[in-house]
């Protein structure tokens, strides 16, 4: 991993928000929430623990910070800008308080809404997790990422029939057909620290359908769940200084299939990467295959090396004819989108069906296949039969 650039240390005053007034922004602790969006913006989620939070609640003033692809490009070339003179990023850098209850861990972006959303966090006061959980669903909040105005909140229930419990995650990841993943670490010790057991939201319309995966996943390199993150097809689970990706379509064509775990490593395509040094990532977020690690002490943004130069061919559409079939899961729908990667049709490729394709483009290295006029199929999700 190679450095990036430094993070703020210090409290900024901005006027860049919603409400046009000068606020000031703590900033004397680590981002807890870290993401990206399709165009490369960063989101960094904050919030200030108090010190009456056994009686009050610990989460306190809330607020994400936006760093648009100029301000990135700024930092890169001058990496301790945003400590030395944040104010030199002019409107590249926004800022928006959202409210006392916000979930600084569990935060992500939407490729099929294009929004940020994040998991509001609970204090449970004298009550237990379940008691309290029973009667208060999880809400997952909805963000403008241009605005980072909170449009809206879903709630629904996340209960382990297994284990009989409720839970309220801190991680959240979501695939490019808008199901969200939340992850946590189970009770069950293994010879590599916790368990995780992973849990699917399956999108229907504007709400889910929760279910939980069969088979946990062990971390490789350390025992502390960070955050989870999704690019394409390659699910991240950050640990400490560490992180560890696999194959999501291939973990979730198997999840129901304790058996396949003993080989898991055969088939799930695992790769695994840790920092030297006493360091915390709060999450690793891919981005065309680039990675990017959110670091604490000091605070910082790292990067892998970027890859090699794109295909000549990429961003140019290649007339091809032939028949893809969709592979997915079954029962579970892939979405289609107008264009590459943006705006998903409401449209929904059943696993298992087949379909013409005319054409064939790359885009930052990921290859689509158009299924006639303004529709595209991530190829991740099919396999081209003739």
């Amino acid at each position: 991993m190679a450095h990036c650039f430094y993070l703020h240390n210090h409290d900024i005053v901005s006027a860049n928000n919603p409400s046009g007034k000068k606020i000031t922004y703590f900033a004397n602790a680590a981002p807890q929430g870290f993401t990206m969006d399709d165009a490369g913006n960063m989101y960094f989620a904050l919030s200030r623990r108090n010190a009456n939070g056994a009686s009050t609640g610990y989460l306190y003033q809330g607020y994400i910070m936006r760093l648009d692809t100029t301000a990135i490009s700024m930092l890169m070339k001058n990496p301790t800008l945003l400590r030395t003179n944040p104010n030199a990023l002019g409107n590249h850098m926004r800022f928006s308080i959202i409210d006392g209850s916000f979930s600084s861990g569990a935060f992500a972006f939407d490729p099929a809404t294009q929004k940020i959303k994040f998991l509001v966090a609970y204090n449970f006061g004298n009550k237990s997790a379940d008691q309290f959980l029973s009667n208060h669903p999880v809400q997952m909040a909805t963000v403008n990422p241009t605005s980072l105005v909170r449009e809206k909140t879903d709630k629904f229930y996340l209960y382990d029939a297994g284990s009989h419990h409720y839970s309220s995650p801190n991680t959240l990841a979501f695939d490019r057909n808008g199901n969200f993943y939340t992850a946590a670490a189970a009770s069950l010790t293994t010879t590599n620290g916790l368990a995780y057991l992973l849990t699917q939201g399956v999108r229907q319309g504007n709400s889910y359908s929760v279910r939980e995966m069969g088979m946990s996943i062990k971390p490789i390199l350390a025992n502390q769940l960070q955050g989870i993150s999704i690019d394409h097809n390659r699910l991240y689970i950050a640990s400490n200084s560490a992180y560890l990706s696999l194959d999501l379509n291939a973990y979730l064509s198997r999840a129901y299939t304790p058996s396949a775990a003993s080989s898991a490593n055969s088939w799930m395509n695992l790769e695994v990467n840790q920092l030297a040094g006493s360091r915390e990532t709060e999450n690793t977020v891919g981005s065309n295959g680039v990675k990017y690690m959110m670091m604490t002490t000091p605070n910082e943004v790292v990067m892998s090396k970027a890859p090699a130069s794109q295909p000549s061919n990429n961003g140019k559409v290649q007339a091809i004819k032939g028949v893809i079939q969709v592979h997915y899961v079954k029962g579970y729908g892939i979405a289609v989108w107008k264009q590459p990667g943006k705006y998903p049709l409401a449209k929904k490729l059943a696993h298992g069906t087949s379909w013409k394709v005319f054409a064939k483009t790359t885009v930052n290295g990921h290859a689509w296949y158009n299924l006639g006029g303004n529709q595209w199929l991530d190829s991740t999700y099919a396999i081209l039969k003739k």
